[in-house]
Formats: structure tokens, sequence, C-alpha cells
């Protein structure tokens, strides 16, 4: 589900990115939440964006003012509710938060990742505990 953006916010998607089902990407809440006394609006809508080469697993939830870098996986049902700049991260987590740095994914199964790095004789195709 994409919502529609408010005028200045946008929805932006990088580059070689993986989508599961059930994601959702808001700009805004869909109804006006204002202060009574001033009448000001308090929940006005921002932009959503996800980086190149990221993995969105299922049931994620990115809310307006949201940001997930590069190589990065935001963790299946997690509730992104602001900014990640930091790139190489797994998020999840309600809220998300940084649960794993220094990572990145691949499309192919584990088995045939870790085959193709012995193949190579490459250090990837040990499993780390």
């Amino acid at each position: 589900m994409l919502t529609l953006p408010e005028s200045g916010n946008r929805i932006e998607i990088g580059n070689n990115c993986m989508f599961s089902f059930g994601i959702q990407l808001r700009t805004e809440d869909g109804h006006a939440i204002y202060d009574i006394t001033t009448k000001q609006l308090i929940n006005k809508g921002g932009s959503c964006i996800i980086g190149n080469h990221v993995w969105v697993c299922c049931n994620v939830l990115f809310m307006k003012n949201t940001f997930l870098n590069d190589n990065s996986i935001a963790a299946a049902g997690a509730l992104i509710t602001k900014k990640f700049t930091e790139t190489n991260v797994i998020v999840g987590g309600n809220p998300a938060k940084v649960i794993k740095t220094n990572i990145n994914w691949d499309r192919k199964s584990a088995e045939q990742y870790a085959k193709d790095c012995e193949a190579q004789n490459l250090k990837g195709g040990h499993i780390l505990e």
C-alpha cells in the first residue's frame, strides 16, 4: 500500500530493492491532528525514502519522515518511524531499531551463497554463529 503524498512529500525507492508482502509506505497519517488551543496542525506529513539494495521483509510499515539507507534489511513486522542513515544494517522491532550492523544480503539462497563462496575459496561460505 502506498499513500498519496501531500504536496512536497514523496516516496522514493532505490535500485535493486526486494520487497515481500503486506508492506505499507505512508507519507501522512490520513487525518489531521491539531492543538486545541492554537488549532495548529501537529501531524504534518513527510517523505518516505528507501535506499539502493534494500530488502523489505513481510508486513513492514514505513511511516512519514523515514529513511532506510543502502544495503540494509527491514525485518519482518518492523515499524519504521525514523531515519536510519547508517548503511548495511538490519532494523527490526516496534518501533524499529538497529539489531545488526556490518551486513549485506544476496538474492541467492543461503545454501547457494555458501556453495558459491566455497567454490571461490571465500570465507563467506562459513556460517557465523
